[in-house]
């Protein structure tokens, strides 16, 4: 998988959605593709409220959609952190802290930003 080049939104992963607006004749796809991502996007607030719930397959469900999504849009580091979220979660780690919560919050914000840009054309 292509590492992205500006840390955040793989390029050719926007061009592949770019295209595929193209091809289906809807020249702002991606930019309703962004809303779409930023309306389902999971906040950390609401992460962060599930896991101290211990409601694991709240956490399953969010960190998977997460996941899947932020790769669709090349947001390889947030996909990367959403897998581990998951995988945790799957296994009921969730009492322990999470060495990288902080990161995982910090690209969260960082995609969050990048897609409301896409958004707005």
């Amino acid at each position: 998988m292509k590492k992205p080049s500006d840390g955040i939104l793989d390029p050719a992963s926007l061009d592949r959605l770019r295209e595929l607006g193209a091809e289906i004749g809807n020249s702002r796809f991606l930019e309703q593709m962004a809303e779409t991502f930023l309306e389902c996007m999971p906040s950390i607030e609401s992460l962060r409220r599930k896991i101290a719930e211990d409601d694991r397959d709240a956490v399953v469900g969010m960190a998977h959609s997460l996941r899947g999504n932020s790769a669709s849009f090349g947001a390889l580091r947030l996909a990367e952190l959403a897998a581990e979220l998951e995988a945790r979660a799957e296994r009921g780690d969730l009492a322990d802290p999470w060495p990288r919560w902080d990161d995982f919050a910090a690209e969260h914000a960082r995609v969050g930003a990048q897609l409301r840009g896409l958004a707005t054309g």
